[in-house]
């Protein structure tokens, strides 16, 4: 089929593959910078980190600050 890169059908497999792979990248998003924050400041890894649902701490907010800051200061 070259030549039909936008289908005109309505393909649900499609759109359901595509949902499952962004929440793929989100969680794998999520935890290479929940890991690499604790590690930086050393606190212990754990699967809860990504999938408790409650108000970061204000100490959580710095260690953003701070590995964004070790992001750019590695160009």
């Amino acid at each position: 089929m070259p030549g039909q890169f936008r289908s005109s059908q309505w393909d649900p497999a499609l759109i359901v593959a595509q949902i499952v792979t962004m929440q793929c990248l989100f969680y794998v998003g999520l935890g290479t910078c929940v890991a690499m924050i604790d590690f930086i400041l050393g606190y212990n890894r754990s699967l809860s980190h990504l999938f408790l649902y409650q108000v970061p701490q204000p100490h959580i907010y710095t260690a953003c600050l701070f590995s964004t800051y070790l992001c750019y200061c590695q160009r």
